[in-house]
């Protein structure tokens, strides 16, 4: 996976992860509420803002982040030292799977990968979330062209600190569209894909910037 994913808070106020009516909807729609078993979310890239919302409503549920940013308590830094899918604890075990804000720091190959990796990991009845800003939004195209213009300059070291302590990411970005991202879905082997814009803020009548697109996609 990539050295850093995501960019922090001061860049990604408009995710799903960061709207309490958007974390409770996807727990609603998503998150069993009398399971049989231990429900188990896997966090991709996630920085944190979606644990702490369901700490706010008390879910009892256990969250696995994986993300490779020193300055996110990640229980791993890559997908890949997850255990494999047919051993225990981790087989089969997911009840849903996210990455907000987080394909844009991947190129195809490596988000082609790690959206197969969830999907033999969830359960037959999980669902995988994933939402970017929108590249085809004015203020979407806007963010894409200034997080790239990011990389180049931060390797001044004083720009460079000034920038990693705001959580601004230097890695090279793709600004994937939602068609593209239901290609790779159906690619990973998900077989009923959604557009689902009422689980971004935008969709729920909170117009943060830059808006967000959310597909849903189920084994």
């Amino acid at each position: 996976m990539p050295g850093g994913l995501g960019s922090g808070a001061a860049f990604n106020p408009s995710s799903p992860s960061s709207h309490a009516g958007c974390v409770a909807a996807i727990v609603a729609e998503f998150i069993d509420t009398a399971p049989a078993g231990p429900v188990r979310v896997l966090d991709i890239g996630g920085t944190g803002a979606f644990a702490a919302r369901l700490a706010e409503g008390a879910r009892a549920m256990t969250i696995v982040t994986v993300n490779p940013d020193t300055r996110v308590a990640a229980e791993f830094d890559d997908i890949r030292k997850l255990d494999p899918p047919d051993a225990a604890p981790f087989a089969n075990c997911f009840d849903l799977a996210m990455m907000f804000g987080v394909s844009m720091y991947m190129d195809r190959e490596e988000l082609g990968f790690v959206l197969g990796e969830a999907r033999r990991r969830l359960k037959p009845h999980g669902a995988m979330l994933v939402s970017d800003p929108d590249p085809d939004s004015v203020t979407g195209g806007l963010d894409v062209i200034l997080k790239a213009a990011v990389h180049p300059v931060r390797q001044v070291p004083v720009i460079g600190r000034v920038l990693g302590a705001l959580g601004i990411p230097a890695q090279k970005l793709t600004p994937w569209r939602a068609g593209a991202i239901e290609d790779l879905l159906r690619a990973a082997h998900f077989s009923r894909i959604d557009r689902r814009p009422d689980l971004t803020p935008w969709g729920r009548g909170s117009y943060r910037l830059p808006p967000y697109f959310c597909v849903v996609a189920r084994p």
